[in-house]
């Protein structure tokens, strides 16, 4: 695993190796220039000396030859000597360099001087020496010069980049130590942990940014903590009953079921209506531990949402023989999964069977190119305004005159939140109390 420190002594070495880079490469290009330029000045001199020997005007060379040195071209720091026979011509004061062997190639000498040392035919002359100097110590001087200022720039970065990364550092690790710190102190037992309010001396917005979402992590984890024990809870106290129910009839047979038949029944029915609300319940659980959060997977096809009302009314038409439900026929067809659309369905118009007081219920389709709607609408018991944002609650039951012997667990509309989301569609309810519920469902095509 990295260190923060070490990557940023990797990145201040890798910024200073660019930097010096950038500061080398204009260097050698500027001596590189000042090199083909002063070598090509000297050069030019020596081709116009050449140029001007070999003119038939100039056969007189003790007379042009002065002449001749003054109208060469003039160049900072550069001196010609001219030997013509036992006569020598200067030019600009040269330095005395004694003896050097005649070449075509420009000559180091002493490591100050440029020299060009040759033999020149002329018209009618015979060859005239030429000595073509150039001072180098103004050059190297200058160089010096840059290469020193390169270097003391070079180490005033460093220096400054060294400063603002120890102090970015500094800043950095204790905000760390800080969100550090805070992660110490989370416990999974208790999520009250409140994050202090590190903006007033904060110096990262990111750091701020951390601790806002480690603070509004706590809270839903919280909050997620909270409905996993109530969700213990309620399903806990909902088995409660029917537990106790069948311990007590189970002490009752032991007791009397020899001497009173009847009751042997009665508790035999009742007992067995009670397992079958275990097992539902059971059901129900499983399934929202399983879905409760989660997308269900499915399989789609193209179904006709007529159809599937019609198998939910005809089935709960059987069950509640004396519950009339009206439904206009329509065909609708869409894309989606059979069980689930008839789960949701079923779901709705139990409710509306239950808490309609028996009045007759009414359910009508309507739909358009993108989705369809089931209409369910009954005349029962409504709900409160205030109670309608509880109702996909798990276990939430409305606790009024009407419902509050109701034998449900309040999971049945959780179960229809969740499948609904899954199909991606959507699920109103316009409630009046003590006048009855419409509820909306929206399938996607």
């Amino acid at each position: 695993m990295k260190k923060i420190s070490n990557e940023l002594s990797k990145n201040y070495f890798f910024i200073m190796a660019i930097v010096t880079i950038l500061y080398i490469i204009p260097i050698y290009y500027i001596a590189s220039y000042q090199y083909s330029y002063t070598r090509k000045e000297i050069y030019n001199v020596s081709n116009f000396l050449e140029h001007e020997f070999s003119e038939p005007e100039h056969s007189n060379l003790s007379y042009f030859l002065s002449e001749i040195l003054e109208e060469s071209p003039s160049i900072a720091d550069v001196s010609i000597v001219v030997t013509y026979g036992d006569t020598i011509f200067k030019d600009k004061n040269p330095p005395e360099l004694g003896k050097l062997q005649f070449k075509d190639k420009i000559q180091y000498y002493n490591l100050k001087y440029w020299v060009l040392n040759k033999q020149i035919k002329t018209q009618n002359n015979g060859i005239v020496e030429v000595r073509i100097i150039k001072e180098l110590t103004p050059l190297i001087e200058f160089f010096e010069n840059l290469i020193s200022i390169s270097i003391l720039v070079l180490v005033a970065l460093l220096l400054l980049c060294s400063k603002i990364i120890i102090k970015f550092y500094n800043d950095f690790i204790p905000e760390l130590k800080k969100i550090e710190k805070i992660s110490d102190t989370i416990q999974l037992e208790s999520f009250n942990t409140v994050i202090p309010n590190f903006n007033i001396d904060i110096k990262y917005e990111e750091f701020s940014s951390i601790t806002n979402s480690y603070q509004k992590m706590l809270e839903r984890l919280k909050k997620q903590s909270e409905l996993q024990v109530d969700f213990v809870n309620s399903a806990s106290h909902e088995l409660k009953t029917p537990i106790s129910i069948l311990k007590n009839y189970s002490s009752l047979l032991k007791k009397y079921a020899h001497t009173n038949p009847s009751l042997l029944n009665e508790s035999i029915e009742t007992m067995s209506g009670e397992i079958n609300n275990i097992e539902k319940l059971v059901q129900r659980l499983l399934f929202l531990s399983k879905y409760g959060d989660k997308s269900i997977v499915f399989s789609e096809e193209i179904i006709n949402l007529n159809e599937v009302i019609e198998d939910v009314i005809q089935e709960l038409t059987i069950l509640h023989p004396d519950q009339t439900i009206y439904f206009e026929k329509k065909d609708c067809f869409i894309n989606t999964n059979w069980v689930l659309c008839k789960q949701v369905v079923r779901n709705i118009l139990e409710n509306a069977i239950k808490y309609g007081r028996t009045n007759p219920i009414n359910v009508y389709l309507a739909y358009n190119l993108k989705n369809a709607n089931v209409y369910i609408e009954d005349s029962g018991i409504g709900i409160e305004k205030q109670n309608i944002k509880f109702i996909f609650n798990k276990f939430y039951r409305v606790n009024n005159s009407d419902s509050i012997n109701d034998s449900g667990y309040g999971l049945g509309l959780p179960i229809v939140k969740a499948i609904i989301t899954s199909l991606k569609g959507a699920i109103f309810i316009n409630s009046t109390f003590n006048k009855g519920t419409i509820v909306k469902i929206i399938f996607k095509r």
